[in-house]
Formats: structure tokens, C-alpha cells, sequence
């Protein structure tokens, strides 16, 4: 091998280490790992996979900031209704995801590892009241046994009572009934 091509073979090596080097620790990032967190909950994931990511070190009161711009159809059906549209730009907490899909095992290892039950998301939302509008009494459980607030009311003045019942979702309104909730 000639001298030229020693070097031009040393140099091609050195790139690709720099770019494998540099791809391994865009992928293992915290918001590459944090991606794979939402991308889990959006595929309805089970199991490890949560609290795994958890431990490789994913913040649980990470704020998603790939919430889609709204279509225009969304923007107006949410001004009719009084709310705020969102803009596209509302980071979007992994715990309230967790709850609008109604992922149990992402909301368990979320709140294991110390997730903040009472983070607002739009119009003042919490994840229990997410969960509850989803309709689990396991993780409206879970989050009142995490220390969710029971009569937090949104900025419209709605509180997760007063949705579980607009939603008729008994087995909500039983639980939150049982554990002190008010209107």
C-alpha cells in the first residue's frame, strides 16, 4: 500500500469513527432517549421498556416540545369551546402523555421515579385529569396515591369530578367520590 494511500485510508477510518462516535451520542442523548419514551407511549408499549429508559437516564418531568401544530378544524372547535388551541409549541409532560393515552405502565414508572402528578398542561390540564377524561380509575388511582391534587381546577374552572361526570365515567366518579373530590 502506498504512502498516499495509508493516509487516505487513515483518514476515511478517523471520519467514520467521528461520525459513528458522533450518531452514538446523538441516539443515546436525553432527548433522543426521552423520543423513545414518547414514541412508546404513542405505540401503546408495555412493560419494561419504560422503566428501562428510565434508568438510562430519561428526565420523568421531561416536557416533549414535538407537540404537532393543530389544524385549522382543532383551532376552531377549540376556540368555539372556550379553551386556548395549542399553538404547536406547548411542551407536553411525558406523565400527562402517559395519562391521555392511558398507558398504565408508563404512568407507573413515571411516578416511580418521581414524575410530578400536579404538572399543568394546557388550559391548566393535569395528568388526573387527563386520566380521568381517558376513563382509567387504575391510573386516577395512582396518581391521588402519588399525591395528585383531587380538586385542581383547570383554568375554565372544571375539576376532575366535574369531567368524569360531563364523560359519565362512573367507576372516575365513584373513586374520586370515595377519596374526597368536590365540584
Amino acid at each position: 500500500m502506498t504512502k498516499h494511500r495509508k493516509v487516505i485510508v487513515g483518514l476515511v477510518a478517523l471520519v467514520v469513527t467521528g461520525v459513528l462516535g458522533a450518531w452514538w451520542m446523538v441516539a443515546r442523548s436525553p432527548d433522543a432517549q426521552a423520543h423513545r419514551f414518547v414514541t412508546a407511549i404513542q405505540d401503546y408499549e408495555d412493560g419494561p421498556i419504560f422503566e428501562t429508559l428510565l434508568e438510562q437516564g430519561v428526565d420523568p418531568n421531561y416536557l416533549d416540545r414535538t407537540y404537532s401544530e393543530p389544524s385549522v378544524k382543532e383551532k376552531l372547535v377549540a376556540l368555539v369551546a372556550g379553551g386556548t388551541p395549542a399553538t404547536g409549541y406547548e411542551p407536553m409532560p411525558l406523565l400527562f402523555m402517559a395519562c391521555t393515552n392511558a398507558n398504565e405502565d408508563a404512568v407507573k414508572a413515571l411516578l416511580k421515579h418521581n414524575a410530578n402528578p400536579n404538572v399543568a398542561f394546557l388550559d391548566g390540564i393535569t395528568p388526573l385529569i387527563a386520566a380521568t377524561e381517558a376513563g382509567s380509575p387504575r391510573i386516577v388511582r395512582l396518581l391521588l396515591e402519588h399525591g395528585a391534587e383531587i380538586n385542581h381546577r383547570t383554568t375554565r374552572g372544571d375539576t376532575a369530578l366535574k369531567l368524569a361526570r360531563a364523560t359519565q365515567r362512573d367507576s372516575v366518579i365513584s373513586l374520586l367520590l370515595e377519596r374526597g373530590a368536590k365540584e
